[in-house]
Formats: structure tokens, C-alpha cells, sequence
């Protein structure tokens, strides 16, 4: 999938109105996934059409780490998590389904 009207996440990300948020900053946003692999299951996702992690500059990579802990936090108060997992995946060979950026909590 690519850019614009071929990636999910750019489609979903031009109706934010159908996403679950949970957390956004200026460039990302934080929806619950729709086919949650755990309770409160998260993706945190570039607003922009960025293809993997490592496209990110220094203060991206902050905000989303930092929009990140804030879902962890969110999760731990609200849902009473003892823990959470974060997957990064970059690149097809390393796991990544899609070619936009995301974090999975």
C-alpha cells in the first residue's frame, strides 16, 4: 500500500471522526485498534504519510514515545493494566504490515 488514498491509515486518518482516540498531539494520533489483540490495544499513528519509524527526526520520535507513555499511563489508570507490551515494527522483513509508520501498544 502506499501514500494518499491506497494506505488505510491515511484514509482513516482524513475521517478522524470514526477513530477511537485516545491521545493526539500536533503529529500523531492514538486510536484503540479496531480487531484489539489485548484489552485497550492501541496504535499510534503519524498524522503525515511517514513509511516506517526510522523516517522519524528526533523531535517526532520524542512526541510519539511521549504520546506513547501517555497511552500506557491512560491504560494502567483506566483499564487497571499491570503492564503493557510496545511493538515497533520497521519493514516488511521486520514485521511492519503496512507502509505508514506505527506503534502498537
Amino acid at each position: 500500500m502506499g501514500q494518499g488514498d491506497q494506505c488505510i491509515f491515511c484514509q482513516l486518518i482524513n475521517n478522524p471522526d470514526q477513530l477511537m482516540l485516545v491521545g493526539e498531539t500536533d503529529n500523531f494520533y492514538a486510536w484503540l485498534d479496531i480487531n484489539p489483540r489485548a484489552k485497550g490495544h492501541t496504535m499510534v499513528v503519524p498524522k503525515e504519510h511517514i513509511e516506517t519509524l526510522l523516517d522519524f527526526g528526533p523531535e517526532l520520535y520524542q512526541e510519539a514515545m511521549n504520546l506513547t507513555r501517555e497511552v500506557i499511563e491512560k491504560a494502567k489508570k483506566g483499564l487497571d493494566a499491570d503492564g503493557a507490551s510496545i511493538t515497533i515494527n520497521i519493514e516488511e522483513a521486520g514485521g511492519q504490515m503496512m507502509e505508514h509508520a506505527y506503534i502498537q501498544i
